[in-house]
């Protein structure tokens, strides 16, 4: 019934709902294809690699995090009994070695790289050692655990900067990450598009695949709203469907089709038609919302008409 979830709520279902869309299938094919190639290589052969590059609030760290990992490979780990029943989705996410993520660092030297990498494989002492020292016990572990893929967030941080000493460091970690990947570890690289500058400094073109991500359409931003309007009446957020799907235009102009954004303008819809005990969004909590949000943001102008605020 509106009115019986909190702002929290809302915010928190709209965190943890997976509405399918085509960019986020074309992420997951890819990661599936990085790791089955890994499985099927000898140790010591050269890995493959791929890039999902994307503006902020595209949807790119939703999809993995919301959707990759608890979708695919947790039934995939319960399927192979690799943990006992009674542990949750979110502790086996955690736990699980199949797929380690890594955050690259704000600055790119290497002992901060070879810090995170071990981070990311839950490694004791990850500052213990040289960087290089570092980075061989990753090697050595990655491979203990069977690991078959490494996401790499924030890989735009690795770009070289003006200066000398940061420019030398940088060159220290990009020649480490090509040497990962010569090793056998597939790396999907995700990240800003600055982050194109860093991989064309690699020259792994001829071994890395790059996954669109582009904005969605209008036919295929209308998909994704209808879903999250779905999601609003399932979850008992509203009583009625509000035909969000109809909006799918304004909601383009306005959001530029990224996905990250649209969900959060209708959050915020979605937020204050509940708080005022309505059945359903209505254009006039659109109107607000976008007034509110994008246009406070200077991310675009309010693409709904005046007359949706009455």
């Amino acid at each position: 019934m509106p009115g019986r979830h909190s702002a929290a709520q809302i915010t928190t279902y709209f965190q943890e709902w997976v509405v399918p869309h085509p960019r986020a299938t074309a992420a997951i094919e890819t990661a599936q294809k990085l790791r089955e190639h890994k499985q099927l290589i000898k140790p010591g052969t050269e890995a493959r690699a791929a890039m999902l590059l994307a503006d902020s609030q595209s949807g790119k760290t939703h999809t993995f995090q919301h959707n990759y990992l608890p979708n695919f490979i947790v039934p995939e780990c319960r399927a192979q009994g690799l943990f006992r029943d009674d542990v949750e989705d979110h502790q086996i996410i955690k736990l699980q070695d199949k797929v380690i993520r890594m955050r690259a660092p704000p600055k790119p030297h290497l002992g901060a790289f070879a810090a995170a990498f071990l981070g990311g494989l839950r490694c004791p002492h990850r500052y213990k050692g040289a960087p290089l020292e570092r980075m061989e016990r990753g090697y050595d572990v990655f491979e203990r655990k069977k690991a078959e893929l490494l996401i790499l967030e924030s890989a735009d941080h690795l770009t070289k900067l003006a200066d000398r000493r940061t420019e030398d460091e940088a060159s220290q970690t990009q020649d480490v990450l090509k040497e990962m990947i010569e090793r056998g570890i597939p790396i999907l690289f995700v990240g800003l598009p600055g982050a194109r500058k860093v991989l064309s400094e690699l020259q792994l073109g001829h071994r890395t695949e790059e996954i669109i991500f582009d904005p969605l359409s209008v036919d295929e931003l209308a998909d994704f709203i209808a879903g999250i309007d779905l999601l609003l009446v399932h979850y008992g957020i509203f009583n009625d469907m509000s035909d969000l799907a109809e909006f799918a235009p304004y909601l383009k102009i306005g959001c530029k089709g990224q996905i990250g954004v649209t969900s959060n303008l209708l959050m915020y819809a979605a937020i204050s038609a509940s708080a005022q005990g309505c059945r359903k969004i209505e254009p006039r909590h659109l109107y607000r919302a976008a007034d509110d949000y994008l246009v406070r943001l200077n991310f675009s102008v309010n693409p709904f008409p005046k007359k949706a605020a009455a």
